[in-house]
């Protein structure tokens, strides 16, 4: 469970609680095989704004939650005006270069902290010795 404890009242939380949720999967010894980022685009006069604030939301005619691992896309939702399907595959592509440098992030981390994962883990939990 991933609890906000604070943050700017003018930043919408929801992407930021899943990528401090892969963050501590990431960081933890649990295995865990493919780690995903999410982020929120809007977009304003034809730009495309990574994480809008809430007053950007209100000017913006997309809002789209997208998550991805960093080879599949996981996730599409939201609510915009009408676009084409070309400017929703934009919006998703500018979003999979935020899912690189978060990718990265997450991978400096764990090797930083050089973090081992359980070994059998995944082999237990699939014959169902955990249940």
């Amino acid at each position: 469970m991933i609890q906000l404890m604070s943050h700017d009242e003018d930043v919408m939380p929801d992407a930021l609680a899943g990528l401090a949720a892969s963050a501590a999967l990431a960081l933890s010894d649990i295995p865990f095989e493919t780690l995903i980022s999410e982020a929120r685009v809007g977009r304003i006069d034809g730009k495309f704004i990574i994480n809008p604030s809430r007053a950007q939301l209100e000017l913006s005619d997309i809002d789209m939650m997208i998550g991805a691992s960093t080879d599949s896309i996981a996730m599409v939702e939201g609510e915009m005006k009408e676009i084409s399907e070309k400017e929703m595959v934009e919006a998703i592509k500018l979003h999979t270069n935020i899912l690189k440098y978060k990718s990265q992030l997450r991978k400096d981390w764990q090797q930083h902290l050089e973090r081992k994962k359980f070994a059998n883990m995944n082999k237990k939990i699939r014959r169902g010795y955990l249940r």
